[in-house]
């Protein structure tokens, strides 16, 4: 199926103001202030704190303004316009890795927002997510597809379903399940406004409500008004929205910040919203307005007990259109039979459902029984008598039993017609139970959009691949095999060179673990005390046995984590580390980065040549003071060859290069679109081949271009957070925030292919003890072969003579090797082994 997207502006007839918002720096700094003295760690929403401040910050760098220049959405239309030759990518072949079905051993697939039955039949379902687009299923969840990976914003808060016209659909973008600290801070992905299906989600428009991702706005839910299909509301941080013309022009119902709201069953014109508000003293309340003349005037109806609570979702049911419910975040049940005029009100008993304000709460009634209440938080739990009483009938941490289901729950709802059959959205996918939550089943099979921050794949087996995930730990992806191998927030993920039992993996707030069993337990080995959410992690190129970190200060261990020496007290940086880039030859030669504004902080590029026994800084002539540093890489002959990529939105500062160690640096952004850049991949060859990875996709350059191209073809429209060459299979691989992993061949080996046939090489004999022979190499070609070890380092390059060559690898250790013949039009890859005996 084709996806298409009109980027036209539709009249609109008051247009929602920009959403103002305080000054990061001065909004951590306060919350700093707020605890000081405090463990931060213990701390209740320090986990999502650190979150937004991971995010953000590389984006807002230097001004700490959260309303940035205009960002993904028209960068990519600018570049579109001025690359009309190569505004497609043809280049690059990526499909997606894994996660492959669902993790075993209790993972999950990735976070869920929303979920909607098809009006007419409940086996077809829509979901949301906050990263990796709109997903469908024809059989209730058996099997999923997606479409949307080519939108410019794939977050998906509500979808929205003409009961009239099932063809007709309507998406609010973005992630309204982002989270608030109490600032004003929004944590998710913006919304990019309303998207319209008149095909059934083949294609998607604009419509009326059409933001720019600048505009920093958030939606929460889209719905349709039952007794007139071409009336459409949507709740944002800026009101009540309401459109008479099926999305074309909208107008402002009623302001304020709309968490949620319904329709009185058989008479919409009855309307209730669940609003955030402010007191004088900044401190945020929930609100609950009723209006019974469709939005003409409005009444407050909220509970008296609902005074503490921020945060408060709404519920009704057909079975009594007079019922009203509420479930705020102070663990509070609220429930009305006459439209909310009076309330009976049942206080929350702690740890059951446990609801987490902006981040995970949920509540649905059965639609054939009032009593019948369903609410979700951290788990579910159910009550059959109207709220009076209640029962958990889930457990987040109790897999492999029936009553599991994954944490976080963002939505809940009882199928049509049912009192027992439910299905939920959470942190871990798609979840149903049939019999009012006593077991539970994972839908999740086929829904690849697991947020991936950092992964590790071994260089001797291409199908091993460490990740670590937003909510969902550290998973082992071993082909099409999928297993969890740890919880938490997964991070930066090693597989030792030399033994692929020998894994090591990092989790938030610098905590360290290893496996010396393949990735089926982890034990803690270390702790690095400091308040950074993703610390860097390396492993020495040539001894398995030394480890690199970077807090306060460049660490380094020899002796399994048991202690570490600091490396870098003289490089005079005052900021924590971003990246670390150790040469693979000659692993004295170390490169670091630095990132911060905080208490005199610096953003900062240095080097040492003696495995920091001395230190030079090398930030001059690098744009540091208007883009954040992501991540530095040197090459892997070369210790000299050093890149640098930027963040953030300053045009033209987004890679630099130094060909002297950073004593002098060249600006090689060319004309790369002006969104944030997140990493990069060098390859070892004989032209510097480079790969992005940024907000918006993939790009390619080497030394004989002038420019960058996209290297984006099926790549969906995602944030890359970390690439990887492996050089066995000729594969560069993608971590991506919201689509799991993905890779592709090798800009070498992905093009000319189909130009001209490799002729049958030879490499013989192998195994060998040295001495080998490659044979049918193409003259005309004019080839060069590579010879690589399993780190990716080379061991040899010739150009040989003729149609064969004589290499001799005898004075290398004994184990794997990969042969690369290179040609001006195609690639061959050859594995060879090394024995001594």
């Amino acid at each position: 199926m084709l996806l298409t997207i009109f980027l036209c502006l539709c009249s609109v007839i008051a247009l929602p103001q920009q959403r103002e918002y305080g000054n990061f720096y001065e909004i951590v700094k306060k919350y700093r202030e707020t605890h000081a003295g405090k463990n931060l760690h213990e701390v209740s929403g320090y986990k999502r704190q650190m979150r937004w401040e991971y995010m953000n910050a590389p984006r807002v760098y230097p001004s700490g303004n959260m309303v940035a220049p205009d960002a993904l959405m028209k960068a990519w239309q600018s570049y579109q316009k001025t690359h009309r030759s190569g505004a497609k990518s043809f280049n690059g072949n990526w499909s997606y890795v894994g996660p492959k079905g669902i993790p075993n051993n209790g993972g999950g697939a990735g976070r869920v927002n929303c979920i909607e039955f098809d009006p007419n039949n409940s086996d077809i379902l829509w979901v949301g997510t906050p990263d990796g687009g709109l997903w469908k299923s024809t059989d209730g969840g058996q099997s999923w597809s997606t479409n949307t990976d080519q939108l410019v914003n794939t977050g998906v808060t509500d979808i929205a379903i003409d009961p009239n016209n099932t063809n007709i659909m309507y998406l609010a973008t973005g992630d309204g399940f982002g989270y608030d600290n109490g600032y004003e801070i929004w944590g998710g992905v913006y919304s990019s406004g309303i998207l319209k299906s008149t095909d059934g989600g083949q294609t998607w428009n604009t419509t009326g409500i059409n933001y720019t991702i600048s505009q920093t706005r958030q939606i929460f839910n889209v719905s349709i008004d039952p007794s007139n299909s071409n009336t459409v509301y949507t709740g944002t941080d800026n009101g009540l929205w309401r459109s008479t013309d099926a999305g074309a022009t909208w107008s402002l119902l009623k302001t304020g910040l709309i968490k949620d709201f319904e329709f009185m069953p058989g008479n919409p014109s009855t309307m209730y919203t669940a609003e955030v508000e402010e007191d004088a003293f900044g401190e945020e309340f929930a609100t609950i307005y009723r209006t019974t003349d469709a939005g003409g005037s409005w009444s407050d109806i909220t509970p008296v007990d609902a005074i503490y609570d921020d945060v408060i979702e709404l519920a009704v049911t057909p079975a009594n259109p007079n019922a009203l419910y509420g479930f705020g975040d102070n663990f509070n049940f609220f429930r009305s039979t006459d439209n909310g005029t009076t309330w009976s009100y049942n206080p929350w008993i702690s740890g059951i459902g446990f609801p987490m304000g902006w981040y995970g709460m949920a509540l649905d009634v059965s639609p054939v029984d009032e009593n019948i209440v369903m609410v979700g938080g951290l788990n579910l739990a159910i009550s059959t008598n109207g709220g009076n009483s209640w029962s958990n009938v889930s457990d987040w941490q109790g897999w492999p039993t029936n009553d599991y289901s994954h944490a976080d729950h963002r939505v809940v709802k009882f199928y049509p017609g049912s009192t027992t059959d439910i299905i939920t959205g959470n942190d871990g996918g798609v979840f149903r139970s049939a019999n009012a939550g006593n077991s539970w089943a994972d839908l999740s099979e086929g829904l690849e959009i697991m947020q991936l921050y950092k992964m590790g794949g071994s260089p001797n087996n291409p199908d091993l691949v460490y990740i670590g995930a937003q909510d969902n730990g550290v998973n082992r992806l071993m082909g099409n095999n999928a297993r969890m191998a740890m919880l938490r927030d997964g991070m930066e993920c090693i597989v030792d060179y030399q033994d692929n039992n020998n894994v090591y993996a990092t989790t938030q707030n610098g905590n360290f673990w290893a496996s010396y069993d393949g990735g089926n337990t982890f034990s803690n080995v270390y702790y690095l005390p400091i308040s950074t959410w993703n610390v860097p992690f390396e492993i020495h190129p040539t001894d398995p046995g030394i480890f690199y970190t970077g807090g306060s200060h460049l660490q380094k261990t020899n002796n399994g984590f048991a202690s570490w020496s600091p490396l870098s007290f003289g490089a005079g940086h005052t900021s924590p580390l971003i990246s670390i880039a150790i040469h693979k030859v000659d692993p004295d030669v170390i490169y670091f980065t630095t990132g911060s504004k905080f208490a005199g902080g610096d953003v900062g590029v240095f080097r040492t040549m003696n495995d920091g026994f001395t230190w030079a800084n090398i930030t001059p002539g690098l744009p540091a003071d208007s883009a954040f540093i992501t991540s530095v890489e040197v090459s892997d002959t070369n210790p000299l060859d050093v890149w640098v990529t930027f963040s953030g939105y300053s045009d033209g500062n987004k890679v630099f290069h130094s060909s002297d160690g950073g004593n002098n640096w060249q600006n090689i952004s060319g004309t790369l679109p002006n969104i944030p850049t997140n990493c990069m991949a060098v390859q070892d060859d004989a032209v510097n081949s480079l790969y992005l990875g940024t907000d918006f996709g993939t790009f390619y350059r080497n030394d004989t271009m002038p420019d960058w191209i996209p290297f984006m073809d099926g790549l969906p429209n995602v944030i890359i957070n970390e690439l990887e060459i492996n050089v066995l299979s000729s594969k560069i691989r993608a971590a991506t925030y919201g689509r799991g992993v993905w890779e592709a061949s090798l800009y070498s080996t992905s093009v000319g292919l189909e130009e001209e046939t490799a002729t049958a090489l030879l490499v013989f004999p192998n195994p060998t003890r040295g001495k080998f022979t490659v044979k049918g190499l193409h003259t005309s070609e004019k080839p060069t072969i590579t010879i690589h070890n399993m780190m990716g380092q080379l061991v040899q390059e010739i150009q040989p003579v003729g149609n064969e060559a004589l290499l001799d690898i005898s004075q290398q250790p004994a184990g794997n090797y990969v042969v690369r013949i290179q040609g001006e039009r195609q690639s061959t890859v050859k594995k060879i082994t090394l024995v001594h005996h």
